[in-house]
């Protein structure tokens, strides 16, 4: 890597030099997977968490959110800097309490005239010892 620091003035050389150590680093890095692989699985049969844990270094790690403090905005991006996180939220509620239609009141309190008949036929429904032998007695 010394040597192609040094040629960087020279572009056919570091080139050629640049190419070599990509080759040689894909190369060990597959010689890792490869020694990790195996690692895993000597283990499977024996220690189940060391085998999930090896699984989890070789996969490498997700990018997430593991700050409490983040939050999506309306795009889909993460914001992790507190005033965008702020301004978020109160986005978010705004939109929840948001109430532009007032709720429609019908003039017609009054309903259609209950019939004699239909006030005897509730009251001898109802269980005996409630209010209908009150409503009787009267």
């Amino acid at each position: 890597m010394e040597e192609r620091r040094k040629s960087k003035n020279v572009e056919a050389k570091y080139k050629d030099l640049h190419r070599n150590i990509k080759i040689k680093c894909n190369a060990a890095k597959e010689e890792w997977i490869n020694q990790q692989c195996q690692e895993i699985e000597q283990t499977l049969n024996i220690d189940s968490k060391f085998t999930h844990a090896k699984i989890k270094d070789v996969n490498g790690k997700k990018i997430k959110c593991s700050s409490p403090g983040c939050i999506k905005s309306k795009d889909g991006t993460m914001l992790m800097e507190k005033n965008k996180i702020l301004n978020r939220w109160s986005e978010c509620v705004e939109d929840l309490f948001k109430d532009d239609e007032k709720p429609k009141i019908k003039k017609n309190i009054e309903g259609p005239t209950i019939l004699e008949e239909e006030i005897e036929a509730a009251i001898k429904k109802m269980k005996n010892g409630k209010v209908r032998d009150q409503i009787i007695y009267q």
